[in-house]
């Protein structure tokens, strides 16, 4: 439902990760019924960097991608399962977190993270 709301907000989505991750990737694209820009597995860290620094907003898990999103300015959303979010997330605007319900990422619900979301300034 995210992928779906962020993409009748007119902006286009894009998967990014390590080529150990393709397998996922190609999971969720398969249970997309929208496009995406597949990225995982194909870009190199450099690459990488230059597609974090032109996103209005990443939106992801709690991973290394994330505190490289931070630290060069692109606005991010993490979602926390059992980790610290206290120790490991990024509490300045325009950074946003949540942590699943009880770390269950299955709890959690589009209306949660839209809640999370709603306000978020990105970036024109």
């Amino acid at each position: 439902q995210l992928v779906q709301a962020i993409h009748e907000s007119d902006h286009r989505v894009a998967l990014i990760g390590g080529s150990d991750e393709t397998g996922a990737g190609e999971a969720l694209k398969g249970a997309l019924t929208v496009p995406v820009v597949d990225l995982v597995g194909r870009a190199t860290l450099r690459e990488t960097l230059g597609v974090l620094s032109n996103l209005q907003l990443l939106v992801a898990g709690d991973t290394g991608v994330v505190h490289l999103a931070a630290g060069i300015g692109t606005p991010t959303f993490t979602v926390f399962s059992l980790k610290s979010q206290s120790k490991w997330s990024h509490d300045e605007s325009p950074h946003r977190h949540i942590r699943a319900p009880g770390g269950d990422m299955s709890k959690l619900t589009f209306e949660m993270l839209a809640t999370v979301l709603e306000g978020l300034a990105v970036r024109a």
